[in-house]
């Protein structure tokens, strides 16, 4: 036990006058919100709010066996309706929660399930949910050898291929968040024999290289990178893993209220710029309880090199000429995409915002329209946290997505 061990189990105690052997039962227990979803798994939040749910084994052939959340109907739809799948592409470190914590009445998962589609949830490889392998286990380091290039062509077409064998449909739609706009993004670049297997993709706060990111970090960028090389060569590889720790440190942060708002919610602020009145403080412990669900440094060191540059993980000069045959990784083809994509950005999203997108978009081969988020005090965690997302980003989509099936069915029946 570290010195931050001691330090968490002892606060604990004094928080709670028990001793620091019940820890684990003590956190899986707490209450300290009336929302009964904040202590539950995604599966089982679904379940007790009213929808059908069930959990799929999606086997990649580089071994991980990541799990697949499925909604595949509404609350009083007929589950014999051979429903529209679409694939849901969270970002990182994030799980299949963030599709669903905003509530019923709110989160896109919920209102896609209850417009007629059937709803899979992906949980990329490292996450809470996907910590299982053929071979190797979460404590050993070929587990975390993966970056988001591994993400792009292993987890995204193996969860593909399994929702359209599930389906027996053709093709199916996506919508990614962040970092999961990235790495399908990827995926075609790499293999773009999987635009026949998707009729569009609907992208929210995307971005291939992080401008405004590296301009606000400065020389800081730096110092990350170094802090990160040293975490890849000095751990297994595991990081924000929401293990035992994690939970103490955000319960503990859930608990200390300041002018109405939890440290947490101000630590939520300052990380992400977002606006303490936008959080809907209902729903806002299930975020809590499930983020940050964990992925490998080296997908974080992938992350840290796309403030430059949108391409193959950096190995360094030397490994660089083995493995791709330049001293720099070869930057990703994004021509290969022929996808139509849509995309949603806002003005105010420090980390995927106008400087971000827009570019983007006029790279796009295919364009299915660019829309700017009207409230100008949006930011990144809004898209899945804000208490008004309905009005501002839910019901357009939801009206846009029946369009961009049948326009690109028809285009393709043609």
């Amino acid at each position: 036990m570290n010195s931050l061990d001691v330090l968490l189990n002892l606060i604990l105690w004094i928080y709670t006058h028990s001793p620091p052997y019940v820890v684990n039962d003590y956190i899986n227990g707490l209450q300290m919100t009336s929302n009964p979803d904040s202590y539950l798994t995604p599966p089982q939040i679904i379940a007790r709010n009213g929808y059908p749910i069930e959990t799929h084994i999606v086997p990649t052939q580089d071994g991980y066996l990541l799990q697949l959340h499925r909604i595949p109907h509404g609350k009083s739809d007929n589950a014999n309706r051979n429903r529209y799948p679409i694939l849901l592409i969270h970002g990182g470190p994030d799980s299949s929660a963030a599709w669903i914590e905003n509530g019923p009445e709110k989160s896109l998962a919920y209102l896609l399930a209850d417009n007629g589609f059937d709803v899979w949830m992906m949980n990329m490889r490292g996450n809470t949910f996907s910590t299982a392998h053929i071979t190797f286990t979460p404590k050993e380091r070929e587990f975390w050898n993966f970056s988001y290039h591994e993400i792009g062509i292993y987890d995204i077409p193996a969860s593909i291929d399994y929702v359209l064998n599930k389906t027996n449909h053709e093709q199916l739609f996506c919508i990614g968040y962040s970092i999961g706009n990235s790495v399908f993004y990827i995926m075609l670049s790499e293999l773009p024999q999987y635009n026949d297997k998707i009729v569009a993709q609907i992208s929210l706060a995307p971005f291939l290289t992080l401008v405004h990111e590296r301009q606000v970090l400065g020389f800081l960028a730096n110092i990350l990178k170094s802090a990160l090389e040293q975490l890849y060569w000095n751990t297994p590889g595991g990081i924000a893993q929401h293990d035992l720790e994690t939970k103490l440190e955000l319960r503990i942060l859930n608990s200390i209220y300041i002018f109405g708002y939890s440290l947490n919610d101000i630590l939520i602020n300052l990380i992400y710029g977002m606006p303490l009145h936008h959080l809907n403080k209902d729903t806002a412990p299930i975020l809590l309880n499930n983020w940050p669900a964990g992925t490998s440094v080296k997908a974080a060191l992938h992350f840290h090199q796309m403030l430059d540059s949108f391409a193959n993980f950096d190995y360094g000069s030397e490994e660089n000429l083995k493995m791709y045959g330049t001293s720099r990784p070869s930057e990703y083809n994004i021509s290969n995409i022929k996808v139509p994509i849509r995309v949603y950005y806002a003005v105010s999203d420090t980390i995927a915002g106008p400087e971000e997108a827009i570019p983007l978009y006029e790279k796009l081969p295919v364009k299915a329209g660019i829309v700017e988020i009207t409230d100008p005090m949006f930011y990144h965690m809004d898209y899945m946290s804000n208490a008004n997302i309905n009005q501002l980003l839910n019901d357009d989509v939801l009206n846009v997505i029946p369009y961009m099936i049948f326009n690109t069915s028809n285009q393709a029946s043609q």
